[in-house]
């Protein structure tokens, strides 16, 4: 049966560590090993794991000096037992369904094509309560939003379609966080890992774009991670998510710049024309509707002037690559 292996970054997590490490403890796979690493934490956080670890075998425990998320995400990796055929990166604060793991193991194991499959989550706040669901694009109730080229436009895939487009990641419209993503590992050994010198947020989505050349990206539209919304959590700091993004925006939009096979290449190309012509307008076009709505008038012409000068370009170009990127990108 598959091994899982799950890696936890830990940075001063001593309120909801516990938790997170019962959950992955309730799996019903079988085959699970837990690898924590504690990034420099400051509070009790290594004190409370290292006591767990001496109780549960399955639970290994790891320390470093402060480096950052990334580079504790690839350091739990590195460290995951060698028979493990999967990885899980699941944050300090978020749980797992009981069947989580088993559900993802099943799927992927039935389908050797693809590489990495997501699920939703529930939103939960630091009691564990359910949030009321708003997708990170403002879809209300739905945590995947995934966009594909339709003839002339855009198309929100439905939940009957699990494939998911590199057009979609890379445009940022998905639904993808670490907790919800069970990775081949063989996939993830052939990336670059995270990058550290990236920085939060937006280094997911980095390395998301990396699986997603990589092979095949399947959505389970089934809630089985709580992902925990709270003050203290890295990412409620959204000063540096415009420089972030732009960054992400920089980076993938010179594909001669990084490694990778003429397939690839080819794939990534056509996914940043998507990106730049065709959903690109069509969120301008969006943008501008919403501000004459509003009566601002001067930025609803200028949003819409640079959408009309976009989108003809986007109209010459077949996506199909971009849609089903061929498996021999394994």
């Amino acid at each position: 049966m598959e091994k899982v292996s799950v890696v936890t970054p830990l940075y001063n997590g001593e309120r909801f560590i516990e938790e997170t490490i019962d959950s992955v403890l309730r799996q019903t796979h079988p085959h699970v090993e837990h690898v924590v690493v504690d990034d420099g934490s400051t509070d009790r956080s290594a004190e409370i794991v290292a006591k767990r670890a001496m109780k549960h075998p399955t639970l290994r425990f790891i320390q470093q000096e402060n480096q950052g998320v990334a580079a504790a995400r690839n350091r739990g990796a590195r460290a995951a037992r060698p028979e493990s055929d999967y990885l899980l990166f699941l944050d300090s604060d978020d749980l797992l369904a009981s069947d989580m793991l088993s559900r993802l193991t099943t799927y992927l194991a039935a389908r050797p094509t693809v590489g990495v499959v997501f699920c939703t989550y529930t939103k939960i706040d630091s009691n564990g309560h359910p949030l009321e669901s708003t997708a990170r694009h403002g879809e209300s109730n739905r945590s995947a939003l995934r966009l594909a080229p339709s003839p002339f436009g855009v198309r929100l895939l439905p939940d009957t379609e699990p494939q998911t487009p590199l057009t979609s990641i890379l445009s940022g419209y998905h639904g993808f966080i670490p907790s919800s993503g069970l990775i081949h590992r063989s996939i993830f050994e052939a990336t670059p890992g995270f990058d550290e010198d990236f920085g939060q947020p937006w280094e997911d989505n980095d390395l998301f774009v990396h699986l997603a050349l990589r092979g095949e990206v399947h959505y389970l539209p089934e809630r089985l991670v709580f992902y925990r919304q709270h003050g203290q959590q890295s990412t409620a700091d959204t000063s540096k998510d415009e420089q972030q993004e732009h960054k992400f925006r920089q980076k993938w939009s010179s594909p001669d710049a990084i490694d990778l096979t003429p397939a690839q290449r080819r794939a990534l190309t056509d996914a940043l024309h998507f990106w730049k012509y065709r959903a690109g307008s069509i969120s301008g076009f969006k943008t501008a509707s919403r501000l004459f709505r509003e009566g601002d008038l001067q930025e609803a012409l200028h949003f819409f002037a640079g959408a009309l000068r976009r989108y003809p370009r986007s109209l010459f170009r077949r996506y199909a690559a971009s849609v089903a990127p061929p498996s021999s990108l394994h």
